[in-house]
């Protein structure tokens, strides 16, 4: 059986004329043209010491203001199966905005059939952050953390190790690789660190139209050792439909796995929401009967490859038609719903007439609404399925609605029609459905470092202002959760004018902000005042560190204490040896130069700009004074930052002896 079925499509193929099926962006830097048949790789690819794309037969034309992407220079390989041409836009050159692609007639497949020329416009708009993908190893003292795209920078990459203790010896180093990767060089590190976790902490990677990398900060954990990885192995396929199918694996994966099940074509593939070893698998066929299903080409999040493997699966008949089970309106974002429930997963049907009568004001009146892709769609989809779907109903006037739900208005995931049922329901009306936006108007003034035009004014190294341009609901713009800053904490949002027009929201950070650069700011949950949720919010914002320093003090000599801080700090030393303005000493409670006997004058002396300073006396302490509690305080005058301006804050601190 699967020797015909292989036969069929192979001949049904052959009789295809060469065509280009489809050309997609795969990020800025990777564009792909697939084509129905197997393709002649010497009329697409330029061999070489690096293949590069024939831009005489495949030609890409900047339309506008797009990035310019040089042909001849692109990278380009064809696929095994001679189906997909994969192209890399070579050095610091990336796609963005719109390219014509043409591919000539002068394409042949493999079988020497001339292709049906093909041009299209492609609309190149990277949004995707780059993420982390795995960790592997060219060789035992060489480490790659994978990314889902290339990388234009690494950012700022440093090394600790994840048990806490100091390196013995020389801490790895990182660089960006050919393949936009980062790699790491384990060999100099010292024998007391082989085998131990090493955490790699990433901050402010970037890909080639400065999308940040997710998240970010990110940490990868690299090791040199010789210990074996035990592979991932597939534990279960099963069919929940005819044309869909739920693989289960012993691990998380690194990617999505290749399925393989003969007469049908994998069209999709979704990671369970719920539980992230299942894949959900849509096939473009639906199929009966046992089929031997193939999984190969998937490795575990630190790459080792697991075993191919093949499953019978049993794809039975479907003979149950969906049902209605419950019909509902629902506001949602202040437009009224028809939300219709059946008793198992259902697909929308478009250009479906749902017609009956409503009453209104006692006068009963025909009534209709068709279905389209946008007004009816699934309600609350998990892993891309649920049992009901919505209908927008703003098309319809006010009343009492008497309709039928035509047969076949949803179908089952096996393609079974749902059957026809009267429903009834009443329809009020929508509400403002207008969300909030952020007006990205009030800081474009904002000079770089800073990010400007994007909503956010930086007022300090812990407080920022966020900006909306309407009236917001004092309760979600005061919730600090709907406001995230990867590693920052978001410790208050405060409502700090709220008009019909305008609005603004001050945030204060936590002072835990150690590394100083761009980071990602996600805002959602916001509502407006009329209780419609604005959409999230994605940008980027500079940060500065912002934890404050702090202080120990140590008794050094009989007229002498030293202050350690934990980083250099300013404003210490005004004058040399001038009079302490920052700090008051005290023994046993009391200002040393209140004595009334023999009181001190005291200093500070140091090096502005240090991490160690002393106070001086002009006299030693006596026994009696020495044998007492001696601390040191803030003075009125206490004027004391770290290199980002950051307050030295403190009450008292014990004198150490």
């Amino acid at each position: 059986m699967l020797t015909k079925n292989a036969e069929a499509s192979a001949q049904y193929e052959a009789l295809l004329t060469p065509a280009v099926e489809s050309v997609s962006a795969i990020n800025a830097k990777t564009i792909e043209i697939k084509f129905n048949k197997p393709m002649k790789e010497s009329t697409l690819v330029n061999s070489g010491a690096t293949d590069t794309l024939n831009s005489t037969n495949v030609v890409i034309d900047e339309v506008g203001t797009a990035s310019v992407v040089t042909d001849a220079s692109v990278l380009a390989s064809l696929s095994a199966d001679g189906k997909t041409l994969t192209l890399t836009a070579a050095g610091a050159e990336y796609f963005k905005g719109q390219y014509t692609i043409l591919v000539k007639k002068e394409v042949e497949s493999a079988k020497d059939e001339a292709l049906t020329a093909y041009s299209s416009v492609l609309t190149v708009n990277d949004t995707v952050r780059p993420s982390v993908v795995g960790v592997s190893y060219t060789d035992s003292t060489t480490a790659v953390i994978k990314f889902s795209e290339q990388l234009q920078g690494p950012g700022s990459v440093t090394f600790a190790r994840a048990d806490g203790v100091a390196f013995t010896g020389a801490a790895p180093s990182a660089s960006l690789d050919a393949d936009g990767n980062i790699e790491v060089n384990l060999s100099g590190i010292n024998a007391a660190d082989v085998d131990k976790d090493i955490t790699v902490t990433i901050v402010g990677a970037v890909d080639y139209v400065g999308n940040l990398v997710s998240p970010n900060p990110v940490t990868a954990t690299v090791k040199l050792s010789t210990a074996d990885q035990v592979a991932p192995t597939v534990s279960t396929v099963t069919a929940l439909a005819n044309n869909k199918l739920e693989v289960k694996f012993s691990e998380q994966l690194n990617g999505n796995p290749t399925v393989v099940v003969p007469g049908a074509t994998v069209t999709g593939y979704i990671k369970d929401s719920t539980d992230p070893t299942k894949y959900i698998v849509s096939l473009d066929t639906r199929l009966t009967g046992l089929q031997n299903v193939t999984v190969s080409g998937f490795s575990d999040k630190s790459l080792n490859a697991g075993s191919s493997t093949v499953k019978i699966v049993n794809f039975s008949v479907d003979t149950v038609d969906p049902t209605v089970a419950a019909t509902r309106v629902e506001k949602i974002n202040g437009v009224e719903h028809l939300i219709v429930t059946f008793n198992e997963s259902v697909s929308p049907v478009n250009a479906k007439a749902i017609a009956g009568t409503v009453v209104k004001d006692f006068v009963t009146s025909s009534a209709s609404i068709t279905t389209s892709s946008l007004n009816f769609s699934l309600y609350n989809p998990v892993n891309g399925m649920s049992n009901s779907v919505k209908l927008d109903i703003t098309a319809l006037t006010a009343g009492a609605y008497t309709v039928t739900l035509p047969t076949g208005v949803v179908q089952d995931l096996n393609g079974r029609d749902s059957v026809s049922k009267q429903v009834s329901f009443t329809r009020d009306s929508n509400t403002d459905a207008t969300k909030p936006e952020i007006d990205t108007t009030v800081d474009a003034s904002e000079l770089a470092p800073l990010v400007a035009s994007n909503g956010i004014t930086v007022t300090g190294s812990n407080k920022l202002t966020v900006s909306f341009d309407k009236k917001l609901d004092g309760a979600s713009a005061t919730n600090a959760a709907n406001y995230r800053i990867e590693g920052a904490v978001v410790t208050s949002a405060v409502l700090t004018s709220n008009t019909t027009s305008a609005a603004t929201v001050e945030l204060t950070l936590d002072n835990n902000v150690s590394v100083t650069g761009l980071r990602n700011v996600t805002i959602s949950g916001v509502k407006a005042d009329n209780g419609v949720v604005m959409n999230d919010y994605h940008t980027t914002e500079y940060l500065t560190e912002n934890v404050k320093p702090t202080f120990t003090a140590k008794l050094t000599a009989a007229n002498a204490i030293t202050l350690t801080f934990s980083e250099n700090v300013i404003n210490v030393i005004g004058t040399t040896g001038e009079a302490a303005d920052d700090f008051v000493v005290k023994v046993d409670g009391v200002d040393v130069t209140t004595f009334a006997a023999s009181p001190m004058v005291v200093s500070e002396n140091g090096t502005d700009g240090g991490k160690t300073y002393t106070i001086t006396f002009d006299r030693n302490l006596t026994s009696d004074e020495y044998a007492k509690a001696i601390t040191v305080t803030a003075a009125n005058g206490l004027d004391v930052e770290d290199q980002n301006r950051n307050a030295l804050t403190f009450t008292s601190v014990n004198v150490s002896k």
